[in-house]
């Protein structure tokens, strides 16, 4: 059932962004009218606006601040002469200019999130160009990005290894759990680690190569850079 509304709501971009608000801010309002002793409009629709800074382009959030405010406005002064109801004189007032400054915050952050989106988008397609094999994988071992000169250098297509571990990549018999314990462990010391660690790996396929580990702190995921060095000579002994 969740899984066929995420599909439902990934296919209908319009869904999320035009009707879900609507909805959202006419429930609100209408909540309000039924709760005549409070006020919840300015709160509520805060709440709505922050959801919706964490996915709605700048331009959309705009046009939502907007709609939000007049119903927020509507909310907090009677429809004749704006007279407050059962409030001090002030007091509307200064909840819609609390509720503004929340707006204003609320289209920052969206303008914020877009920016960082186009520079990661930016960032990810320079290193979907480089000619240099480059795996981004998590904690976990899960390879979250590949670029196309990785899945041809492991002789997988960029699908297979987007859908593969991290340690199912590799073929160390010997050694197998230290190679994990130590990719384990360079997210445990990023607090502490120096930087690169050069490791030697060796590729199901019989290939070594020398290779660099790079921790990176994204927001709060921590990622694993691995940037191929050099290929090393059949033979040499990788399990070290």
């Amino acid at each position: 059932m969740k899984k066929t509304l995420v599909g439902i709501l990934g296919r209908n971009s319009w869904l999320l962004e035009l009707v879900l608000p609507a909805l959202a801010l006419i429930c609100i309002v209408w909540l309000d009218r039924l709760l005549s002793s409070v006020v919840v409009t300015p709160f509520l629709a805060s709440i709505c606006m922050a959801i919706m800074a964490l996915r709605f382009r700048p331009g959309l959030m705009t046009l939502w601040v907007l709609i939000y405010s007049c119903g927020v406005f509507f909310a907090l002064f009677s429809a004749v002469g704006l007279v407050p109801r059962g409030e001090e004189e002030m007091t509307p007032l200064l909840r819609f200019g609390a509720f503004t400054v929340m707006a204003a915050v609320s289209i920052g952050m969206s303008w914020q999130r877009d920016l960082w989106q186009k520079s990661y988008e930016r960032v990810q397609m320079l290193m979907q160009t480089l000619t240099l094999p480059l795996i981004l994988s998590d904690s976990s071992g899960n390879i979250v990005f590949a670029n196309e000169a990785a899945a041809g250098i492991l002789r997988y297509s960029m699908k297979e290894l987007l859908n593969t571990s991290y340690f199912m990549l590799f073929s160390l018999p010997a050694a197998q759990g230290k190679f994990i314990a130590k990719y384990f462990e360079q997210f445990d010391g990023m607090e502490h680690n120096s930087g690169k660690l050069r490791i030697c790996l060796q590729s199901r396929g019989g290939e070594a190569w020398l290779v660099e580990w790079l921790p990176l702190q994204q927001g709060r995921s921590k990622l694993m850079l691995t940037m191929w060095i050099t290929s090393i000579p059949t033979g040499t002994d990788v399990t070290s």
